[in-house]
């Protein structure tokens, strides 16, 4: 599995087990090679989990995890790791995460204990960290990503972040 600082991902949970303190996936720029286009097919098989530590949230919880939800990339783990909110949010996720998703909340220690507990749950080749309040700039993010890591030589893949005023969103 793999991982995301400033919405970066990397190869292997068992490599990477530390952290970053903000990461937003935004946008994620791959450049594609003749040799890239050749790996596709096995851009397609490979299996992403998204790590969302959430508190608290339920007023930005609902687009984060439907931009995990919209998605192009077939094979998506979401975990998200709720904190034992008091404000809604476990109800909110209880009724409207996907199948292929996992819920856990139990008291933690913060972000990074909840992040470390999420990465020794993950199943993914590739695995990224959407914090409850971020969402994805479009449905191809994870798509670009895993067409990215097609290439053997890619460890680390980063997209841009961008700053977005909730009242000036859509």
């Amino acid at each position: 599995p793999t991982l995301f600082p400033y919405t970066t991902l990397f190869r292997s949970v068992s490599q990477s087990r530390y952290l970053t303190s903000k990461v937003c996936q935004k946008k994620c720029y791959a450049q594609a090679t003749h040799a890239n286009q050749l790996r596709k097919g096995w851009a397609f098989s490979l299996k992403i989990t998204v790590l969302t530590a959430v508190f608290n949230s339920i007023n930005t919880i609902a687009d984060s995890i439907h931009s995990v939800q919209q998605q192009s990339h077939a094979d998506i783990e979401h975990i998200l790791l709720d904190a034992k909110s008091t404000d809604g949010t476990f109800e909110f996720l209880q009724k409207n995460i996907s199948h292929n998703s996992i819920l856990v909340s139990e008291p933690d220690q913060g972000i990074y204990y909840a992040l470390n507990k999420g990465l020794n749950l993950a199943t993914g080749d590739v695995i990224g960290i959407m914090h409850s309040d971020d969402f994805y700039a479009d449905s191809n993010v994870l798509s670009d990503v895993a067409f990215a890591f097609s290439d053997p030589a890619v460890d680390l893949v980063y997209g841009d972040l961008e700053y977005v005023d909730r009242k000036y969103r859509d």
